[in-house]
């Protein structure tokens, strides 16, 4: 073999010739193989947090719905409703929840913070349901409250197993208590809580102007209607009119027979750097769920005044037959 075909079979079809069209082919190759692999990656990510906000949304509707709360928040709750509206002097709504007036006039504070108000409260109303201070009117206030901050924390809980990022969604207390966050982050989670609730005039504080053919309620706007954004809860005293601007941003876990709204948004971050890696932190894909149920009937009766016979005395609340108990 003469030294000519030596070399050209040296350079043409040796091993260090096929060795580097290996390595060409597989640089080649590599990005498509990276795309695949982060691609099903990350399909699976987002698919698992599209369904733990799904998941995490029917529970929060689920338990809006039960009635049920957490007592550890019925001491805020008094606090907020007490800026809100407070009682006429001297009382509030912590006293009303912990508090209670005996046969002789002798109050004792001695009841837990529990959001349940007695009939024996100092300050409210113990025989007229249609008086805004009536004993289970303000009971019913102090527990939707906390119905709503628990609602919150029952979707925060079931959304453990994705990237949340407190710090862009108003940190742990400002999830449970509504905070707006920075919607434009990654790892932002939202949720809120609406009804349908519609107020009649004793469900507003003395001396509050009343359209009966025209009353406040709150609204779930879907649609940006009254340009507060998509999928927000509004109160609006006068709904008839969309273009007056009185709206105001408000959750609210409805009463017994309203319809209640959870939403739930949540930034996905990505792992794949779809714009670099220096914009890789703005890069995520917003997520969203909807749950809709309507409230149970579970605010039960109770009995007020038991007399020797062992009867009571039965009021209607908000078209709900109810009787209540001292404690």
């Amino acid at each position: 073999m003469n030294r000519h075909t030596i070399f050209g079979s040296h350079t043409s079809s040796g091993p260090g010739y096929r060795r580097g069209q290996t390595i060409v082919e597989f640089a080649l190759a590599l990005p498509l193989l990276l795309l695949m692999l982060f691609g099903i990656v990350e399909f699976g990510r987002i698919f698992h947090a599209w369904l733990t906000i799904e998941n995490a949304a029917h529970q929060a509707a689920r338990f809006a719905v039960s009635g049920d709360f957490n007592v550890d928040y019925c001491a805020e709750a008094a606090s907020v409703l007490q800026s809100a509206s407070p009682p006429p002097s001297p009382y509030t709504y912590a006293q009303m929840d912990q508090c209670r007036v005996d046969d002789n006039g002798i109050t004792f504070c001695d009841q837990p913070v529990d959001c349940r108000v007695s009939s024996r409260a100092p300050g409210v109303n113990r025989t007229n349901p249609d008086d805004y201070w009536y004993y289970q009117r303000v009971q019913a206030r102090l527990q939707d409250v906390a119905r709503t901050y628990s609602t919150r924390d029952v979707a925060r809980a079931a959304c453990g197993s994705i990237s949340v990022d407190e710090a862009v969604s108003g940190g742990s207390a400002g999830i449970t208590r509504g905070a707006p966050g920075d919607p434009t982050k990654r790892g932002y989670f939202h949720v809120t809580v609406c009804s349908s609730r519609v107020f009649d005039q004793a469900d507003l504080p003395p001396g509050t102007p009343y359209d009966p053919q025209n009353p406040p309620r709150f609204l779930f706007d879907r649609e940006n209607v009254y340009n507060h954004g998509e999928y927000v809860c509004l109160y609006d005293p006068t709904p008839a009119d969309i273009s007056n601007g009185d709206e105001v941003l408000m959750d609210d876990a409805g009463g017994p027979g309203d319809r209640v709204f959870i939403v739930i948004r949540f930034n996905h971050p990505l792992i794949t750097p779809i714009r670099g890696v220096a914009g890789n932190a703005e890069n995520f894909i917003p997520l969203r769920s909807l749950r809709e149920m309507i409230v149970e009937r579970f605010r039960t009766a109770r009995v007020i005044e038991l007399g020797e016979g062992g009867g009571g005395v039965f009021f209607p609340v908000s078209g709900v037959v109810t009787v209540a108990v001292f404690r």
